[in-house]
């Protein structure tokens, strides 16, 4: 299980695969970078220099756009295709906290008709997901944007078109939400990015783990 840390009050847990690593969202542009060319060149041998900076640039892209929104908690999985001709993807997995006032008989519809009023133009997909932690708005969209540079500073005029899947849970307390996301520049691979990700939603939990018994334990091979 991964423990997502917040200030205040509250804690929450999920099984995350193992194919993702955290991002150190306080870590300097060029440090990221640097780094990530490097894990994709240790992780996916036979990928092409352009491949690893795109790669590099594809997640520096969206992570511009988590600080942007808040982002507390971020984790990025990088694959290989297992096509005809394989090709890097990748993916972003984020955790928000928003305050918010959970009130009235169905404090999720609410936030889903301020979506809906709010971008009655956008191209996006609203509906519910009865998980174990709870009844979750779920939220499907794409998002197009130009980052202001690319590479170390470099300017850039390329339009980005990221796809995400979000998941609103209310919190218990009843005074915010948490926004969990699975987002991606890479389309042809969300069929397989929104399967881990409603893997995933299947063990929120606001509650930590039990621990297994000194009993269980020792019968935990059968």
């Amino acid at each position: 299980m991964t423990t997502v840390e917040q200030a205040g009050t509250g804690e929450l847990w999920a099984s995350v695969p193992e194919q993702f690593t955290p991002i150190d969202l306080a870590e300097d542009f060029e440090t990221r970078v640097l780094r990530t060319i490097r894990q994709a060149e240790y992780a996916l041998p036979g990928s092409t220099p352009e491949q690893r900076m795109h790669l590099a640039l594809a997640q520096e892209a969206m992570i511009g756009k988590m600080l942007e929104q808040g982002v507390r908690y971020a984790a990025t999985c990088v694959a290989k295709t297992e096509d005809e001709r394989p090709s890097l993807t990748m993916a972003n997995l984020t955790v928000t906290f928003q305050a918010a006032e959970l009130t009235g008989l169905d404090p999720l519809g609410a936030i889903a008709n301020g979506l809906k009023t709010k971008n009655p133009k956008a191209k996006q997909e609203i509906g519910y997901l009865n998980l174990p932690v709870g009844r979750t708005l779920a939220i499907a969209d794409e998002v197009k944007f130009t980052p202001p540079t690319s590479a170390f500073g470099v300017p850039s005029d390329r339009e980005h078109v990221v796809r995400q899947a979000s998941a609103v849970i209310p919190h218990p307390h009843g005074t915010r939400i948490v926004i969990i996301g699975m987002s991606t520049e890479f389309l042809t691979e969300w069929t397989l990015y929104t399967e881990m990700f409603r893997a995933i939603l299947e063990t929120v939990s606001f509650e930590p783990p039990r621990k297994p018994s000194s009993i269980a334990s020792r019968l935990g091979g059968f």
